[in-house]
């Protein structure tokens, strides 16, 4: 399920220049992944997400409030909105975008090497958050070249300084 708030931001000109839209809309018309509105209840949960000095951006507030009140697992990578998500979901911590990539039908679908060329992509292109604790992995995966282009890995500025940490852990 993807908020129809969600689908509207993908709508955007940046949204179709880098295939989002496009995308999104594909799993739609494959039956994979249905748009929802949020219900009377759900749109007042969002209504107290969106607003105050914890404010978090429309997406992810309506995928919460859509998840909590239909008791689903949120997928929600950015920092303010997993913390939200706990909060809003009994204590349960949201998935990661990374989860969905690690899904077996991944690989089946698109080999081990199109599932790292995903990963990647989703880092470098879309910005995906992952945890702290998988980074080392992740750059053991895409590779330390790749690595130092995707600006959204924990550590990154150690990666721009020589990636020293990283190939310490990565040695381990």
């Amino acid at each position: 399920m993807v908020p129809d708030i969600v689908a509207v931001e993908l709508d955007n000109e940046t949204g179709r220049r880098n295939g989002d839209r496009g995308f999104l809309h594909g799993l739609v018309g494959q039956g994979k992944v249905s748009i929802v509105a949020m219900t009377d209840d759900e749109y007042e949960d969002f209504a107290g997400l969106t607003s105050g000095t914890a404010s978090l951006d429309d997406g992810e507030a309506a995928t919460i409030a859509i998840a909590a009140r239909r008791r689903f697992r949120a997928v929600i990578d950015e920092k303010k909105g997993r913390a939200q998500a706990v909060i809003r979901m009994g204590g349960e911590g949201p998935g990661w975008t990374l989860d969905l990539f690690q899904h077996p039908a991944v690989p089946a679908t698109l080999g081990e090497a199109g599932q790292t060329e995903a990963i990647y992509l989703a880092l470098r292109e879309g910005r995906m958050r992952i945890p702290q604790e998988l980074g080392c992995a992740i750059v053991a995966l895409i590779g330390m070249d790749r690595a130092l282009h995707c600006s959204c890995l924990p550590n990154y500025k150690g990666l721009l300084k020589g990636g020293e940490g990283f190939r310490n852990n990565l040695a381990r």
